[in-house]
C-alpha cells in the first residue's frame, strides 16, 4: 500500500537499497514498474543507495536504467 501511495504523490521518492541481500527478477519488475510509472508522469525517484546484490541483479537483467540505478555506485557494506 506504501509504493502505491508513493507511486501516486507528487513529492519527491527516495528509495533506499542499501539492505537488499538477494532480489528476484519479479521484485526488479515490480521496482521498475513503479520507477517508469513515475517518471512517465514527471514525478522524480532516486535512490539514496544500492547494495551490490541490487547492482548485480539489475545489471544481470539488464533493467539498470529502468531502475533509474545507472549512475548509483553499490555500497561498501552488503548484507
Amino acid at each position: 500500500a506504501r509504493l502505491m501511495d508513493a507511486r501516486d504523490g507528487d513529492q519527491p521518492v527516495t528509495l533506499g537499497g542499501e539492505d537488499v541481500s538477494r532480489v528476484g527478477a519479479r521484485g526488479l519488475q515490480l521496482l521498475a514498474g513503479f520507477v517508469m510509472e513515475r517518471a512517465r508522469c514527471g514525478r522524480e525517484t532516486g535512490w539514496s543507495a544500492a547494495s551490490v546484490a541490487l547492482l548485480d541483479g539489475a545489471r544481470l537483467l539488464g533493467m539498470e536504467a529502468m531502475l533509474a540505478l545507472d549512475h548509483l555506485p553499490a555500497t561498501a557494506e552488503t548484507h
